[in-house]
């Protein structure tokens, strides 16, 4: 009976993710209202998103806005260059729809379509790796190209997961305004998180995305700013090597990227009691 009322037990920690899952879908939402500020809201929920998946939620508000906070910029700019690409593709899409008379029209609008469905694999995944990795614009956008054509098994599932909820949840059971989008996001970032785990070096990552050595030597590489108040993430040539010779009989690069690590918030927590 009183395994019933155990915090731990699997039944309240669903329903607890679940809450968690509700509240920052209603955040993310509140967040997106200026429109131009979706990219950074997006970002900052995956942020969370993966934390609890791995079961290293806490404080999921606090989270939410020191990522939103960070990614603000980048993900306002990218959000930009989402819309104006989307918005070209659309015209032209519709252009050569419209006057899709003769052959040559229709291949034009067989290979627009075409390259469309590779813009719509690579923004499934920018948002996703902005949160994850400390990268510029032009890398992120890279790094997420190439996932998505990489994992392209995995792209698949994620759009299916993506565009099935929304379907079902606005025209089967109207719950997706309730909790569509954060739902989206909690599913999806388990098959996120397993795939950015392949682009950081098991050695160096953690639980909490791990500590990653001494201070660097000239020959050191500084690969992530500290996102969250805490120490520059470094790792050596040699580790980059490593990882790019294990991933050399692939077609496509598996690059070490640098990851945005943040101190455990218990960690912090306690160390502003014990300053009081």
């Amino acid at each position: 009976m009183g395994s019933i009322f155990n915090l731990d037990n699997p039944v309240w920690r669903f329903i607890g993710k679940l809450a968690d899952v509700f509240m920052l879908h209603v955040v993310c939402l509140i967040c997106c209202i200026p429109i131009v500020t979706i990219g950074p809201a997006i970002t900052a929920l995956y942020y969370v998103m993966i934390k609890e998946v791995r079961d290293e939620e806490s404080h999921i508000f606090r989270m939410y806005f020191k990522s939103f906070k960070l990614n603000f910029k980048q993900g306002i700019i990218i959000w930009l260059i989402v819309l104006a690409v989307g918005a070209f593709f659309a015209v032209d899409i519709w252009f050569y729809k419209s006057h899709a008379e003769n052959s040559f029209s229709k291949v034009l609008l067989v290979l627009f379509m075409a390259v469309f469905l590779i813009y719509f694999f690579t923004i499934t995944y920018v948002f996703p790796v902005l949160s994850r990795f400390d990268n510029t614009i032009k890398k992120t956008l890279i790094y997420s190209f190439m996932m998505a054509i990489r994992h392209l098994p995995f792209t698949i599932l994620i759009v299916v997961i993506n565009v099935g909820l929304f379907i079902l949840g606005n025209f089967v059971i109207p719950v997706y305004p309730l909790i569509g989008v954060g739902l989206s996001a909690f599913l999806t970032a388990y098959i996120f998180n397993h795939i950015f785990n392949k682009y950081i070096p098991e050695e160096k990552h953690d639980d909490h995305f791990g500590e990653l050595g001494e201070e660097p030597e000239p020959e050191h590489v500084v690969i992530g700013a500290e996102a969250m108040d805490a120490e520059p993430v470094r790792i050596t040539l040699e580790d980059v090597e490593k990882k790019h010779r294990e991933s050399v009989q692939l077609d496509v690069m598996e690059p070490v990227m640098p990851v945005k690590k943040e101190e455990p918030e218990e960690e912090s927590g306690e160390e502003g009691n014990q300053e009081q």
